[in-house]
């Protein structure tokens, strides 16, 4: 998954890094709560939040797309954790090896 030009929900294109879109988001939340107000949402769906675009739609997105990209980063985490244990252990069986020498 790239970190930009994501497909949202409903086939919107991100042209903006997933931190950015997250803070963005964070903006977002803090301004209706402190508005009182739920998300702007417009009929049809609208992307471009300059012009009262589906606040709603942009945050899970963002929301989603970050879930997602954690996923994937731990996946490789766990994949390098696992090869540098092997890694680990071959250096133990060589040296072993080396001593029986």
């Amino acid at each position: 998954m790239s970190e930009v030009q994501r497909y949202g929900s409903e086939g919107f294109k991100y042209d903006e890094p997933l931190t950015e879109r997250l803070s963005k988001s964070q903006g977002m939340i803090g301004k209706m709560c402190s508005e009182h107000r739920p998300p702007r949402m417009s009929i049809p769906a609208g992307m471009d939040i300059l012009y009262g675009g589906d606040e709603d739609l942009y945050i899970t997105d963002a929301l989603r797309d970050a879930v997602d990209r954690i996923t994937e980063l731990e996946a490789e985490v766990e994949h390098w954790q696992a090869t540098a244990q092997r890694l680990k252990h071959q250096l133990i069986i060589d040296s072993e090896e080396d001593d029986d020498e």
